[in-house]
């Protein structure tokens, strides 16, 4: 089984470092494994964006959360990477490094159960 795993509706735009909210923590006790993609959009003159998973068995602090996985770091826009998670826990979240401007991506996929 698989169910489609989106980050942000909209395009994510960052001007530096950054991680999504604890609030917008995704819940992917259920599933076994994750097929992330993520697509840089738009990034300003220079800039370049790092974009890891985290992942915790908690969302009520920050304290706690480990790098799952990372992308390569993009210094071209319309550049798009596919990663597969298959140690996190039961909450997963972005964290992004953005420098020189900053720039916009989006970051989607499948979380998919063997169950």
């Amino acid at each position: 089984m698989a169910d489609e795993i989106v980050f942000s509706d909209l395009p994510i735009t960052a001007a530096s470092t950054g991680e999504m909210t604890l609030e917008e923590a995704i819940d992917v006790s259920g599933y076994d494994e994750l097929d992330l993609m993520l697509g840089v959009q738009q990034l300003a003159a220079g800039a370049t964006v790092a974009v890891s998973i985290i992942t915790a068995m908690q969302k009520e602090q920050s304290a706690g959360w480990v790098t799952a996985a990372t992308f390569d770091t993009v210094s071209v826009a319309g550049t798009y990477q596919k990663v597969t998670v298959r140690n996190f826990l039961r909450y997963v979240r972005y964290s992004a490094s953005v420098t020189s401007g900053g720039g916009s991506f989006t970051l989607t996929g499948l979380a998919r159960s063997w169950r």
